[in-house]
């Protein structure tokens, strides 16, 4: 296995890690309805899928989700495991796939712009499916609840996770660049010397 590989591979591992201390560590908190929770565990899978792209962000996303659907939210089980994997992995994928196109600030943005819409428009028919099986309730109760709180719960959370995500990236590309320029002239300024002498 080669040293780029084995990098991809560590830094696979060290944001799905990071991820589920996240999960753990900071609460989450109701949104628009009691069984609507946001929490942050998206941000280091934003973060991944920028640096390798959407395979390795999918990858992190099922052990996320697979972690947490068997133990903080072990209630909703194999659908919460289901929902949060078709939510989260639409917006790694159309957010990965457009950003290895578009490899600039205006271009992250608008990729995540386009995930928030992917993630907010796949989950409107998997929740109409999906959450009146676990919740046990009628199909028609689902869609009284759709336009006031599971679609903003959608938008609010995707673009709230891809606003970190991303003001995180462009602060730490923009110092790891002002690191490397200083090294750089470090570097540079005794050859440049010895030439004037």
């Amino acid at each position: 296995m080669s040293d780029y590989r084995l990098k991809r591979l560590a830094a696979t591992g060290i944001f799905a890690a990071i991820s589920i201390v996240i999960l753990f560590a900071i609460p989450k908190f109701p949104l628009f309805l009691p069984f609507l929770e946001y929490d942050f565990a998206d941000v280091p899978i934003i973060l991944l899928t920028i640096l390798y792209g959407p395979v390795h962000g999918l990858i992190v996303t099922a052990i996320v989700c697979i972690i947490q659907g068997f133990t903080l939210s072990a209630g909703s089980g194999v659908m919460g495991i289901l929902m949060h994997f078709i939510a989260t992995g639409t917006y790694v994928a159309a957010f990965g796939l457009l950003t290895r196109k578009l490899k600039s600030p205006g271009g992250y943005i608008f990729s995540a712009f386009i995930g928030v819409l992917a993630w907010t428009a796949i989950m409107i028919p998997f929740n109409i499916l999906i959450t009146p099986l676990f919740m046990k309730v009628p199909r028609e109760a689902i869609y009284g609840i759709l336009l006031p709180s599971i679609i903003p719960f959608n938008l609010v959370k995707s673009a709230g996770n891809s606003a970190i995500a991303l003001i995180l990236f462009f602060t730490l590309d923009r110092v790891t660049k002002r690191a490397l320029t200083r090294e750089r002239d470090k570097f540079l300024k005794p050859k440049a010397d010895k030439k004037q002498d």
